[in-house]
């Protein structure tokens, strides 16, 4: 005897809909997080790399670029730990809106694309100097 297939409903369709929202969420969310983590160690350590003096022309970067960098780098980072904390807030039910004073339109997912944008921004330009400053 052929067992048969169990029956899905139309709500299990729906929850297995919502779920898979979810998952490429958290997914697109780790993987910006950790893009913008590991662009933000490396903007790091070339920072250290090149705070010697004997690093030649790129030494350049500690004079007054290096601070401009360091606090775009900054800004990005408090953009991406406010989005990190209404998310957390948002996943454990709090009235965040209210206590934060946001507008309906304001959403966790646009606050980490806007600061994770920022981040390669930054990024881009400050590894832009450093390799005009090495030719």
């Amino acid at each position: 005897m052929e067992a048969t297939p169990p029956r899905i409903t139309f709500r299990d369709a729906q929850h297995r809909v919502h779920m898979d929202i979810v998952k490429t969420r958290m997914f697109l969310l780790g993987l910006g997080s950790g893009t913008t983590l590991t662009l933000f160690i490396a903007s790091i350590l070339l920072m250290v790399a090149s705070y010697s003096p004997t690093a030649g022309a790129i030494s350049v970067i500690c004079g007054w670029p290096y601070p401009l960098y360091r606090a775009a780098f900054l800004a990005s980072l408090c953009g991406l730990l406010y989005g990190a904390v209404v998310f957390a807030w948002r996943r454990n039910s709090v009235d965040f809106r209210r206590a934060l004073h946001l507008s309906p339109a304001v959403t966790y997912q646009a606050i980490l694309s806007y600061s994770y944008a920022c981040f390669v921004i930054v990024f881009a330009c400050f590894v832009l100097f450093a390799l005009l400053l090495l030719a």
